[in-house]
């Protein structure tokens, strides 16, 4: 019984060309499947971050402007407010809409975030745009 594992392990002393061409095969084929996982999981990560960015931004201008209605601004109006560059290369466009109501004398204010923005597209391009908005009401300030 020794002397056949003796023989055994001297006739099979490696593998052949055939073999490791299969190996090779199999295990880029696995690898593709999972680079393609990890490109998804890359470009939802990068959307999601470029989202974070256009909410943020969008709720510091609310912040902002949450004063002006009652001082500088006209009864209602919108105003674009910038427009910035992520890092994908696509244009997000802000603007903020208020109104003051005329009986109880609070302001509703609109900020709008549309991505990716371009001053030449069509109604058709502009439909598919992403959109943020936020609203809010402002009471009067005390003493005013």
């Amino acid at each position: 019984m020794a002397l056949f594992f003796k023989n055994f392990y001297r006739k099979n002393s490696g593998l052949t060309l055939i073999e490791v061409l299969v190996s090779v095969i199999i295990t880029s084929i696995v690898m593709v499947y999972g680079m393609s996982f990890f490109m998804a999981a890359w470009r939802i990560e990068a959307e999601s971050s470029s989202y974070d960015r256009i909410l943020g931004n969008a709720i510091k201008i609310m912040e902002d402007k949450r004063s002006d209605p009652y001082f500088t601004s006209p009864s209602s109006g919108t105003v674009t407010i910038s427009s910035e560059s992520l890092p994908s290369g696509k244009v997000v466009m802000y603007t903020y809409t208020f109104k003051r109501h005329a009986v109880t004398s609070s302001m509703e204010g609109i900020v709008l975030a549309e991505w990716p923005w371009s001053s030449s597209a069509t109604s058709a391009e502009k439909a598919s745009w992403n959109r943020v908005a936020i609203k809010t009401h402002f009471a009067q300030e005390w003493g005013k």
